[in-house]
């Protein structure tokens, strides 16, 4: 049996998503993995892989605080 096709995502896509969970839009993880078809886990992922990088991001439901933020991965 052969694994599925991964799908890789740009460091633009990525820093897209976060941004979209992050202040003044604050999207929830379950909206953009509708939207995008991308799954609940990977956005977790990319938010804490953000967050490990230095950028303050919403956890729990918490608002992030507006304006703009560089985020690396």
């Amino acid at each position: 049996m052969k694994g599925k096709n991964r799908v890789r995502y740009s460091k633009e896509q990525k820093e897209a998503m976060v941004q979209r969970m992050m202040a003044p839009t604050n999207e929830s993880v379950a909206k953009i993995s509708k939207e995008e078809g991308i799954s609940e886990v990977t956005l977790y992922k990319w938010r804490k892989e953000a967050c490990a990088a230095g950028v303050a991001t919403p956890r729990n439901g918490q608002q992030a605080t507006s304006g703009a933020v560089k985020i690396s991965f």
